[in-house]
């Protein structure tokens, strides 16, 4: 029997009309402007948080938060490292996401600061 593929899911979206969105982030911008990040990057965060999600899930460092009628819901830990003239900066910031069949999918990527 084949082993199943766990995957993390990251929608664009979620940076491009967002997160790096100065007019719809509700404050979230400026979190990521302070680090240098722009719409220019929002492909480089979607691999980033990938990347560190499924590790954190697989590794099950996260934390469950509500289930609902629409799932589980877990709080992981992102480290965001500066780039440009940010670089040397890091924080750790909290993103939300939701347990589903095939794995993970990132609902917020800033839900408050480590």
């Amino acid at each position: 029997m084949a082993k199943k593929q766990v995957l993390a899911s990251v929608d664009v979206r979620k940076f491009t009309e967002y997160a790096l969105d100065a007019t719809n982030s509700k404050g979230k911008y400026a979190i990521f402007e302070s680090l240098g990040y722009t719409k220019d990057n929002a492909a480089e965060l979607v691999m980033m948080y990938k990347k560190q999600g499924l590790k954190s899930f697989l590794n099950k460092r996260y934390v469950l938060r509500t289930f609902n009628e629409y799932g589980q819901r877990i709080t992981i830990i992102i480290k965001l490292k500066g780039i440009g003239s940010k670089t040397g900066k890091t924080v750790k910031i909290k993103s939300g996401w939701m347990i589903e069949n095939h794995g993970i999918r990132l609902i917020t990527p800033f839900a408050g600061f480590s």
